[in-house]
């Protein structure tokens, strides 16, 4: 957080992180971890730290009172096992009315 404090410039201290995202590829528990210096478990502390307050974290899954953290579906939740299958999702996601949207992580798709 020094590193980025020091050289992130007027875009960060602008609005405070407020604008800003970081994805994480594991669950908000493995980043929560207390900050007194004290490590009882596995993990790290960074989404503790007061300059994250105002990030938006995408992660595999979320404490659900915080509203600046949002889950994704875990990489390998969903396999169609036919074209059908996967249009009827395709068409269930995007009847979804959705304030944002980050990401897509996925692979082209021919049928």
């Amino acid at each position: 957080m020094e590193w980025l404090k020091e050289n992130a410039g007027d875009e960060w201290r602008r609005n405070g992180g407020c604008d800003h995202f970081m994805v994480l590829g594991r669950t908000s528990w493995d980043f929560d971890v207390a900050s007194d210096g004290v490590v009882e478990s596995w993990g790290t502390g960074i989404l503790s730290l007061p300059h994250m307050k105002n990030v938006t974290t995408v992660l595999l899954e979320r404490k659900p009172w915080l509203e600046n953290e949002q889950a994704v579906p875990y990489p390998t939740s969903f396999h169609p096992s036919s074209v059908l299958e996967l249009y009827r999702w395709l068409a269930k996601v995007r009847s979804v009315e959705r304030r944002s949207l980050f990401a897509f992580a996925g692979e082209a798709f021919e049928p």
